[in-house]
């Protein structure tokens, strides 16, 4: 007589694995993003980039998946896209006036860039032009619609203006004349009010002589002086 021998054996299904990245998507050049995995039910996990830490650094665009497994062999992927943008580019040019600049003149600086959306100078403007008066240093940093930055700057000087006054009497007899004379320093021309282009010139009759010196570099100081004329006693 045959013996038969029977078991039953029960299936036990081992626990899948959760794991899910934490973390930013997106960031600007330069930056990083730091990916953290949180898993539950794993032993272990490895990364895309083959690290094996829980927290990885990325610099790069791309996507980067995470894998985790129980001790009895169940396995759970998660991934995530990283966009890393491109900062923006900015010049600083001059878009009127030019540079040096004559003592008492503005110029116009411009922060020429395609992607930005927002301005913000060194003087405290938020607009994408300024006026300037003063030399110095002039930096600006503009901002795009997705958040990232990039700085310009430009330096500007300033040249004097010639000094200029005039020597002659203010006051005259009636019939007489007087002669006044242009006194000037880095003037290359001088021009009276009378049109006259010589250092001196003779007046006849009361009234406002005035006299423009530029100098080479084209700035220019203009300086009157008011006749008075008196009867003859």
């Amino acid at each position: 007589v045959g013996c038969e021998n029977t078991a039953t054996y029960e299936v036990i299904e081992g626990l899948t694995p959760l794991v899910e990245i934490v973390g930013n998507n997106e960031a600007c050049a330069g930056e990083s993003i730091t990916l953290t995995a949180e898993y539950a039910g794993g032993e272990a996990v490895l990364w895309s980039t083959g690290q094996t830490t829980q927290e990885i650094t990325v610099t790069e665009s791309g996507e980067y998946c995470v894998m985790t497994a129980s001790i009895d062999g169940c396995q759970a992927e998660a991934c995530i896209t990283i966009t890393i943008n491109p900062n923006p580019e900015v010049e600083v040019e001059i878009t009127s006036g030019n540079n040096p600049f004559c003592v008492g003149d503005s110029i116009e600086l411009t922060a020429m860039s395609q992607t930005a959306v927002g301005y913000e100078w060194s003087n405290g403007s938020t607009d994408a032009s300024i006026w300037v008066s003063t030399d110095g240093t002039y930096s600006v940093e503009v901002t795009d619609a997705n958040g990232c930055t990039a700085d310009g700057e430009t330096a500007v000087g300033t040249v004097e203006s010639p000094e200029v006054t005039i020597e002659g009497p203010t006051e005259m007899c009636i019939g007489d004349s007087v002669r006044l004379t242009a006194l000037t320093a880095k003037a290359a021309d001088l021009v009276w009010s009378t049109g006259e282009t010589t250092e001196s010139i003779w007046v006849y009759i009361g009234g406002e002589y005035c006299v423009t010196a530029t100098s080479n570099f084209g700035c220019t100081t203009e300086v009157c002086i008011t006749i008075t004329e008196s009867e003859v006693p």
